[in-house]
């Protein structure tokens, strides 16, 4: 500073020996060369008295830097979330980046000049930092920014501190995949001051939800809701970051649904292929081993949790048994064809048939219009018809019951049977969605 008085002193004297013209250019390079000492020099001041403080509690810099200490030193943190890198339903964890900021007031440091309003970085390991931990997390269990260790800022006239350490942790979320893959997880990163209880430290939300300044965003997860709360467990100040997280159903629609549905119909049909072709026990073999060869490959994106086990998962189970069975019945309906004709048919099928086509005349005989007008010639048609009725009836229960009819029978019957389970179940299972 007398330096700077110095030259000014002599600037003086020398733009008196000047003329006027050049006396103006003299004065501004004097006032530029003037602050750019003061800066200099209060910089300089400021950050060797602001080091020497640092230095003298170097050696206890577990002491919170407040002057009074019965107060309560307050953190304020903020939580920006970067990326979501994983969520694994099956160990049960959801993996992000971002970073922290923390801004606290240390009026523990002091500064030569009061009116100096401006900020420098300050090394790691000379300022006092907050002892934060994620509680919850599996990748690690220590102090963050202790391997990155990213300066803080502080601010001379204000006394605050900014720190932004950045975070990549895995912690532990419980999967909820009932509704699998329209399911929506909930998952909480739990931040605690250790070492500190909290009426000396506590921890406090800057703002009450995530913010998202440099997010990328995730392909197979859409962020629905985020809150952060602050809590006291322990006499320990918590600070709870909470999201919730809805998947993205579309691809899973068209991989593992969609063709679940398809082969589960298409297996249905092995009942109206003709039995003479010979192909409907391969084509319903070839229908049951082609939904193994799906299951295997999809597997790997069904949901290993058993507790609660996806409504998915209990489906595609429903249709492989159902497969099963239809392959089981087609090959009882094709043996059944292929008996000996001269072979007596069982009451049993005799019963159900008769039953079957009863069931079916009188369904037709009530949709039946009779005339409202009398004839001349009435009872001589009422004769003449009633005789070809009777006739009719019984050619029809002269009728014999084959073998070949029963196999006929019964395909109609468990092609019916099987598409209307599959589609109750299909309908049953998107309830439970709905």
């Amino acid at each position: 500073m007398d330096e700077a008085c110095d030259m000014v002193e002599k600037l003086k004297r020398f733009t008196l020996t000047m003329g006027q013209d050049k006396m103006l250019t003299n004065i501004m390079k004097l006032q530029e060369l003037f602050v750019a000492v003061t800066f200099s020099d209060v910089k300089e001041a400021n950050l060797q008295v602001v080091a020497k403080d640092i230095g003298s509690i170097n050696d206890h810099n577990n002491l919170r830097p407040i002057s009074d200490s019965d107060q309560t030193l307050s953190i304020n943190v903020a939580w920006n979330l970067v990326s979501i890198n994983d969520f694994d339903e099956a160990n049960g964890y959801i993996e992000v980046s971002g970073y922290l900021k923390l801004e606290w007031v240390a009026d523990i440091y002091t500064s030569d000049s009061k009116n100096y309003d401006g900020s420098d970085t300050i090394k790691y390991d000379l300022m006092w930092k907050p002892p934060i931990m994620i509680l919850n997390s599996l990748s690690y269990f220590e102090e963050i920014g202790h391997a990155a260790k990213p300066r803080i800022r502080f601010h001379y006239k204000k006394k605050t501190c900014t720190w932004m350490p950045r975070v990549t942790t895995r912690v532990g979320c419980s999967p909820d995949v009932k509704f699998y893959p329209f399911d929506m997880q909930k998952c909480v990163i739990k931040l605690a001051i250790w070492g500190y209880p909290s009426n000396e430290v506590n921890i406090t939300p800057s703002i009450n939800q995530w913010t998202f300044k440099q997010f990328d965003e995730n392909g197979k997860w859409e962020i629905r809701e985020t809150n952060v709360e602050s809590t006291v467990e322990d006499d320990v100040s918590m600070l709870s970051l909470g999201i919730n997280i809805k998947r993205r159903p579309m691809y899973y629609i068209i991989n593992i649904i969609t063709p679940v549905i398809i082969l589960g119909v298409l297996n249905s049909f092995a009942f109206i292929l003709p039995t003479e072709s010979g192909e409907r026990v391969g084509f319903a073999v070839t229908c049951y081993l082609s939904y193994v060869v799906l299951l295997n490959m999809i597997m790997g994106f069904l949901p290993s949790a058993a507790a609660p086990m996806s409504l998915l998962g209990y489906y595609t189970f429903i249709m492989m048994v159902f497969m099963g069975a239809m392959a089981v019945t087609t090959i009882f309906t094709v043996r059944i064809y292929h008996k000996d004709k001269s072979e007596k048919v069982p009451t049993i099928y005799q019963s159900l048939f008769s039953c079957i086509q009863s069931c079916k005349k009188a369904c037709k005989n009530t949709h039946t219009v009779e005339p409202f007008e009398t004839h001349s010639s009435e009872d001589d048609w009422s004769i003449s018809s009633n005789s070809d009725q009777g006739k009719k009836v019984n050619s029809d229960q002269g009728k014999k019951i084959t073998l070949p009819m029963i196999s006929g029978f019964l395909d109609w019957l468990f092609f019916f049977g099987f598409l209307g389970g599959q589609i109750f179940s299909l309908s049953a299972t998107w309830f439970q969605y709905s």
